[in-house]
């Protein structure tokens, strides 16, 4: 009972509080003005409105009539707003002036929703769940009779928790309707002048009653106020305002992720259960699948917040899969908090991280985990490998993902910059995919060295950003441990001549000396690429004179030079029909070499020649690589150790022959269309021709056919020189670099663009055991310091009008010095050349034998004698090439057979140190001076001419020149602290030398400029100097007269430039300008501006036609054993002149001509190169009489056309065979002028 008194004390309390009566507006009393009729009508007036009764029955004391009726006050205060209203009834019935009954109505949820909800007491309200109404009932009826009996406090009666009251709400278009039905109860308890008398308390008792009212309020205007009160205010928008993660987030862990939406208000606590909250993905057949959430309205530190829904997955989400998270909306959807509705269901889906089921890794140099080389950059390769899955929709699962990978070593050091990359699941990847190497995660920017070399590789792949961020996840891992060859290789030289004879005798074109220097830097970067080396470094070393080597061969110069040297004769096409060309090139070496202290020695020849090259090495070539690339292991004898596969006369040498002849079908040589020189130095380090061929006619078979089957066994990656990229060479997945088959460098006939060729693993793994060796084999045979001759000191000793320019001074010879003996025998026919200087003993050219070398001074005196013979070798002739000290003057070399004289050479007594007659010492020699020195010779001695910069290096411009000049390419020059020439004069026994200080004026121009071969995707500009790097923001890339970004670098000599736009479209013409203000390291600027244009060209384009291999398979190496007759197609020659900003004149090829009688010329087709595989077709057309078309395809398939007429200037004429054309294509900017002239087929 004491309990019960509390309750209404309290009850008390919450009537004054929350009931508190203000106007609510308008009442239904019209006039305000009347006088107020008592106290009540003083409180109330215009504040009732509408009109309610009611009834009581079940008390057990007296309730009067039982019968309620009067009108309502709606409450406003605490209720402002919000989304509920409040209304006490007040019973006129019965009332008394202030005395009446009334019931109060809380809580009550706002409308035109119609409710139906249960009401209890304000007290029981407390422990009531959401959505409950509050009711209280002050009973003025009620009347016990007794005076020491009171009811309640006041007359309260109350609804109880378990007992609660129904309360119906209804709207309609007329107004509102309220209805209260249900139980109450109330306190009957023992008072003593109205006081609670504790002495009887246990006569307390509870009075029950069952209470219906009904109230209505009708609209009008004295109530639309009122009602108005009734109806919810707009609700704030009820809306998701973000969700974490975010739709679409990927990478979402399988375990521990939550996920969480941001509503703009509360959410409704009631609303929220498994049918308006849900994750699911798909089943096969399209079907949902459930996850088993938790729900909870908390934000992310798990703090209550009713604005805050967290979806937490009670069970792990599948690897790789795409999940939707749903929040349903509308009337049975997530309500807000003030019964706001979610207009329309909202979802947003998140995929989850791929759990791998394997992974590949490789690391790269040229070969998939070969031993590594030190300072040659490398690749790490990650092939990351996951399925379908069979339950999951394909539709609803992941097919790629962004990941991180990482390459540690056993410190768990980075070895390879980290990558951040997209990788799709590998069904997904095309045939074109994995040509280009993209179904792996490629890492480049790391390069091995004697500092940073681990040997235990980890790569590890994390899924790139993952959800949650602060959730570790264990990356997938898979391990290589690589060994590092046991000798590395750090510089690979060779030096590249231009030998003068034939055509080139006199004089070699320029743009033909700028395309051998374009050719050696790209095999130079080929090499590099190729070959198990840090660097590789090519020297042009200027011009050689072979006339009096080639002449000296017997039996070749009765052939070629009895009547005197002419352009049109070709001894080093006679000496390799008399079968003399391999002693030939032997003596060449020998000489040559002698002066060098390069690895290899190349020689560019005429393309008179014909052919294309023959390399001369001292290694046998070994078995074991007869075998395919995909034969990993060698079940033959072992192969030797390279000094013991020494050829039988251990006489060769590293020198390669090549001819800069062109290919039948093509417009330039091909040394700049194809890997020739690379080929050949494969040959060099003993690898054979792959696949192997067993005699000339299996050879034939392999070039008719094999160019269009991928060579097998290679998995490589051609690597940029500076590390930064590569290119996949597979014969499983392609080549990055063409769509054409893969083929091997040492493939037997060589047709092909670099980019078709790599090494496979037997070659390469092959070279980097044995190549070290071999080097230091061939090493320890050349010259290891420059030539220390008899050197005078050019002096003025009169005007340069007089004789020369000489040094008188004779200084004491030296106790003893070296000197080269050589020649050729044949029998008892013999030759003898030029003996020369050199630094020291080098290893003899011969075996020992009958005949005997005899050196004698000017006495008669023999100062050196030694032996020779052909050793174990039958080649006839035989060449020689013996070093033997001499302490005095030599005057004669003899060559004898059993004291028979078989040749001689004497001292010549003109010979003195070269008097210089152009140019006064330390004064300035500019480029393209000709040097000139002494009087014209008498055909009895030659010369050679040296060059240094620094006074310490010097560089051989020209050999065995037989005429007192020579202009030097100003591409062999530079400045210097110390710059000289020095002329040697030789008499074949002797020599005398003069040195001439000058000071350097050579302008710095470009050796060439050419676009990447084939696809002509960047420029490329070769120097002969290293440029400043600071200075390359003199370049710049247009297209269409406006700038385009591009990606500007020096390769790692930094001598050559390399530009390319940074977004390469196809069907644009790019423009690279280079201002003057371009220098070079020796601080000399670019001499001329600098333009040059190239377009890109589509792979499509890229590629030779399989009617070349058929006109050309015997198109290959020089050597003893091949036939060499290229067929010629069925073209004219001819040339076209093109006119855009500039004029450019260029061969061409006529292919089909239509004419008439008159000499009128109806149809030609004809095709021309801009550039090594830059390819433009021409068809020209004859209209009518007057009006002529011409249509040029470019090679990246743009077509340019243009119509003209003969009043124009256009002219289409045939003369015989010779037609003449002119006309122009384009309009505008981009007009082309062409005029062509030539012979039909």
């Amino acid at each position: 009972m004491p309990r019960i008194g509390q309750i209404y004390v309290l009850i008390c309390a919450f009537v004054l509080q929350n009931f508190a009566v203000v106007p609510q507006g308008e009442a239904q009393i019209t006039d305000s003005n009347a006088p107020y009729e008592d106290a009540y009508d003083v409180q109330t007036r215009g504040e009732l409105v509408g009109a309610w009764h009611g009834t009581i029955s079940g008390s057990s004391i007296s309730q009067g009539d039982g019968q309620m009726a009067g009108q309502a006050v709606f409450v406003q205060r605490g209720y402002e707003g919000r989304n509920t209203f409040a209304v006490v009834l007040h019973d006129h019935r019965h009332r008394n002036g202030l005395d009446y009954s009334e019931i109060a109505i809380g809580n009550i949820p706002c409308g035109p929703d119609d409710g139906d909800l249960k009401a209890v007491d304000p007290v029981e309200l407390q422990n009531a769940p959401e959505g409950f109404a509050s009711v209280r009932f002050i009973n003025h009826l009620a009347d016990t009779r007794r005076n020491d009996f009171e009811v309640g406090v006041g007359g309260w009666y109350g609804a109880e928790l378990d007992r609660p009251v129904s309360l119906l709400t209804r709207w309609s278009d007329d107004g509102f309707t309220l209805k209260l039905t249900g139980p109450f109860a109330s306190l009957v308890a023992p008072v003593r002048s109205h006081t609670f008398d504790y002495e009887r308390q246990r006569e307390t008792y509870l009075d029950h009653i069952h209470l219906d009212v009904e109230f209505t309020l009708e609209i009008g205007p004295e109530t639309q106020a009122a009602f108005d009160s009734t109806l919810c205010k707009e609700p704030e928008v009820f809306e998701v305002i973000d969700t974490t993660p975010r739709h679409g987030r990927e990478n979402v862990i399988l375990e521990g992720a939550d996920f969480f939406i941001e509503f703009s208000d509360a959410v409704a606590q009631s609303s929220l259960d498994s049918s308006t909250v849900t994750m699911t993905t798909r089943d096969p057949k399209d079907g949902f699948i459930f996850v088993d959430l938790e729900l909870a309205l908390e934000d992310e530190h798990g703090v209550e917040d009713g604005r805050s829904l967290r979806i937490m997955p009670r069970e792990p989400l599948r690897s790789g899969t795409i999940y939707e998270i749903s929040v349903a909306g509308g009337e049975t959807g997530l309500r807000g908090s003030q019964r706001q509705v979610l207009e329309a269901d909202y979802t947003f889906s998140i995929s989850t991280m791929v759990a791998p089921d394997d992974l590949r890794f490789g690391i790269y140099q040229v070969s998939r985990n070969a031993p590594l080389v030190y300072g040659k950059p490398a690749a790490a390769r990650i092939e990351i490998e996951w399925e379908e899955l069979e339950d999951i929709h394909p539709e609803w699962q992941v097919l790629d993902y962004p990941v991180q990978a990482a390459v540690l070593d056993d410190r768990d050091k980075t070895v390879f910059p980290e990558l951040q990359r997209r990788i799709e699941r590998p069904d997904q990847f095309t045939d074109e995919d994995r040509r280009l190497g993209e179904h792996t995660l490629n890492l480049f920017g790391w390069t091995p060295s004697e500092q940073n070399n681990p040997r235990y590789f980890r790569a590890e792949i994390t899924p790139d950003n993952h959800y949650p961020a602060d959730f570790e996840i264990a990356p997938a891992i898979i391990e290589q441990t690589l060994d590092y060859a046991t000798q590395s290789v750090d510089l690979l030289t060779f030096d590249y001549y231009i030998a003068a004879h034939s055509e080139w005798r006199d004089n070699i074109d320029i743009e033909q000396s700028r395309q051998i220097v374009q050719a050696a830097r790209q095999d130079q970067v080929f090499a590099n690429q190729i070959l198990p080396v840090a660097r590789v470094r090519g020297r042009f070393k200027g011009t050689y004179n072979l006339q009096d080597t080639m002449c000296s061969i017997p039996g070749v110069e009765w052939v070629a030079c009895e009547d005197g040297f002419h352009f049109w004769d070709n001894p080093a096409s006679q000496a390799a029909d008399l079968n003399n060309w391999n002693a030939l090139v032997r003596l060449f070496h020998e000489h040559v070499a002698a002066h060098s202290d390069a690895d290899i020695l190349v020689s560019y020849h005429p393309p008179s020649l014909g052919g294309s090259g023959i390399a001369r090495t001292p290694f046998e070539q070994p078995e074991s690589l007869h075998r395919r690339g995909d034969e990993p292991f060698w079940f033959g004898k072992p192969d030797p150790h390279p000094i013991d596969s020494l050829h039988g006369d251990r006489a060769g040498q590293n020198t390669i022959i090549m001819s800069t002849a062109t290919p039948d079908d093509r417009m330039f040589p091909g040394i700049l269309l194809y890997p020739l020189v690379a080929h050949e130095f494969g040959h060099v380090f003993g690898l054979p021709h792959t696949p192997f061929a067993e005699s000339a006619q299996h050879r034939h078979e392999i070039c008719q056919s094999g160019y269009k089957t991928v060579a097998p066994g290679i998995d490589g990656m051609r690597i940029a020189l500076d590390g930064e990229n590569g290119w996949q060479k597979s014969s499983e997945h392609g080549n990055a670099q063409t769509r054409k088959p893969l083929l091997n460098l040492m493939f037997p006939c060589i047709h092909e663009p670099h980019v078709d060729y790599w090494i496979d693993p037997n070659q390469y793994n092959w070279l980097i055991e044995r190549m070290p060796e071999m080097l230091r084999y061939t090493r320890g045979r050349r010259a290891e310091a420059p030539l220390v001759s008899r050197v005078r000191l050019a002096q003025v000793s009169e005007p340069l009008e007089g004789p020369a320019i000489r040094n008188d001074a004779d200084p004491a010879l030296p106790a003893a010095r070296w000197i080269m003996l050589s020649g050729m025998i044949d029998g008892d026919e013999a030759t003898l050349m030029p003996a020369i200087g050199v630094p020291r003993s080098r290893p003899p050219l011969s075996g020992d034998g009958p005949y005997e070398l005899q050196v004698e001074d000017a006495a008669g005196r023999i100062i050196a004698r030694t032996s020779l013979g052909p050793g174990s070798s039958a080649e006839r002739p035989w060449p020689f090439a013996v070093t033997v000290p001499v302490s005095g003057e030599p005057a004669r070399i003899v060559l004898l057979r059993e004291s028979e004289v078989l040749t001689e050479r004497r001292g010549h007594p003109a010979l003195a140190p070269p008097a210089v007659r152009s140019h006064l010492p330390d004064k300035t020699y500019r480029a393209g001076e000709t040097l000139k020195w002494g009087d014209a010779s008498s055909g009895e001695l030659t010369y050679s001419v040296r060059f240094t910069a620094n006074g310490r290096d010097w560089t051989t411009l020209a050999v065995l020149l037989s005429e007192p000049y020579f202009t030097p390419d100003p591409a062999t020059l530079r400045p210097g602290e110390n710059p000289a020439f020095e002329f040697i004069a030789h008499d074949g026994v002797t020599e005398r030398v003069t040195q001439l200080p000058v000071q350097i004026d050579v302008p710095l121009v470009p050796l060439a400029v050419w676009a990447e071969a084939e696809t002509a995707a960047s420029a490329n500009i070769a120097f002969n100097v290293p440029l400043d790097d600071s200075t390359l923001g003199a370049i710049a890339l247009e297209a269409d007269g406006e700038a385009v970004p591009a990606e500007i670098a020096l390769d790692p000599s930094g001598m050559v430039l390399l530009i390319a736009p940074q977004a390469l479209a196809d069907d644009v013409t790019y423009t690279v300008t280079v201002a003057e203000t371009l220098r070079a390291e020796d601080g000399r600027s670019l001499a001329d501006a600098l333009s040059f244009a190239f377009s890109p060209q589509s792979s499509s384009a890229v590629g030779s036609e399989a009617a070349r291999h058929s006109a050309q398979a015997d198109y290959s190496e020089v050597s003893e054993n091949d036939d060499h007759n290229p067929v010629s197609a069925a073209v004219g020659v001819g040339e076209i002149t093109l006119q855009l900003g500039e004029m450019r004149t260029v061969a061409a090829r006529i292919l089909r001509c239509e004419t008439e009688d008159d000499g009128s010329l109806l149809h030609l087709e004809m095709d021309f190169e801009t550039m090594p595989g830059d390819r433009v077709d021409v068809i020209l057309s004859r209209i009518d009489e007057t009006i002529l078309s011409a249509e040029m395809t470019l090679s990246n398939g743009k077509v340019i056309k243009a119509v003209g007429t003969v009043q124009d200037g256009w002219l289409y004429q045939a003369s015989g065979e010779q037609v003449t054309a002119r006309g122009h294509v384009g309009v505008a900017s981009n007009r082309t002028e062409f005029s062509l002239t030539g012979e039909c087929p």
